[in-house]
């Protein structure tokens, strides 16, 4: 579990469905996506932009080139100003919990989205109405695409900026699905889905590619291919790699000990 979650303390979850709904219900509650894999869940923050052991991930950009095919879809919804969730105090009392505040810029509403459940400590709420608030803020934007060239360090998880095309389609995205697949003669295709991504990441990519070198430049590392280009030819070197080469022998512990005499 990602560290911003794990230090959240949950005093108790009722679940009367499944395993399944208990993860969907934590996914839901604290903005993140869980995974399966050989027997362990792992639990991310969606929009976070690192990985569950907390190392930073690069924000990949696509530009036109990138696409053989590209649908995004906006859908209509309600614009909502704040998130708001109740928990029950040490007494049993129903009691609001601090609010949440939309990230969208030049919102023009005053509207208030109440969660209908009660939650059972006030960390475990605001919790919640935070993680509603950054879901109804990305919940217009939907993305689909096939990529140009297959790439297999496209992953779910992602976080990507598409730019170059238009307004409307240029933004940030969070990948939530990804399908690589092998044709003879063809050869890699790799296909996703997600949904819109962080609030002002796109900005901050505009804003690094326009600022004067050693000023103001963003510290988000965004990566950028060539046509034709995958971006395992431009990953950084992993930071979590120990520095020079250890040129020291090891010895076991309960290896026998030299003879020094005597």
């Amino acid at each position: 579990i990602h560290p911003s979650i794990a230090d959240e303390k949950i005093p108790s979850l009722s679940n009367i469905t499944s395993f399944g709904g208990l993860i969907n219900r934590l996914e839901r509650q604290y903005d993140a996506v869980a995974k399966i894999n050989d027997g362990r869940v792992s639990l991310v923050p969606r929009a976070g932009g690192s990985s569950v052991s907390d190392f930073a991930q690069p924000t990949y950009v696509l530009r036109d080139y990138s696409f053989a095919d590209l649908e995004v879809t906006k859908e209509s919804r309600g614009d909502f100003a704040k998130a708001v969730a109740d928990y029950r105090d040490e007494n049993g009392n129903r009691t609001p919990a601090e609010a949440a505040m939309s990230a969208v810029t030049g919102l023009d509403s005053e509207a208030i989205f109440k969660l209908p459940h009660v939650f059972a400590s006030k960390d475990e709420a605001t919790a919640a109405a935070k993680s509603t608030m950054a879901q109804l803020d990305r919940s217009g934007d939907r993305i689909g695409a096939t990529l140009a060239e297959g790439d297999p360090w496209i992953r779910d998880l992602q976080r990507i900026v598409v730019s170059g095309i238009r307004p409307g389609i240029d933004g940030s995205y969070t990948l939530d699905a990804v399908r690589h697949s092998y044709e003879k003669g063809s050869g890699l295709r790799t296909t996703f889905s997600g949904q819109g991504g962080v609030n002002g990441l796109a900005a901050e990519f505009s804003a690094s590619t326009t600022s004067p070198s050693g000023g103001g430049v963003p510290s988000t590392t965004f990566l950028t291919v060539g046509p034709g280009e995958v971006f395992g030819m431009v990953l950084p070197p992993a930071a979590n790699v120990l520095p020079g080469v250890n040129t020291s022998t090891p010895r076991l512990v309960g290896s026998p000990v030299p003879n020094q005499g005597g």
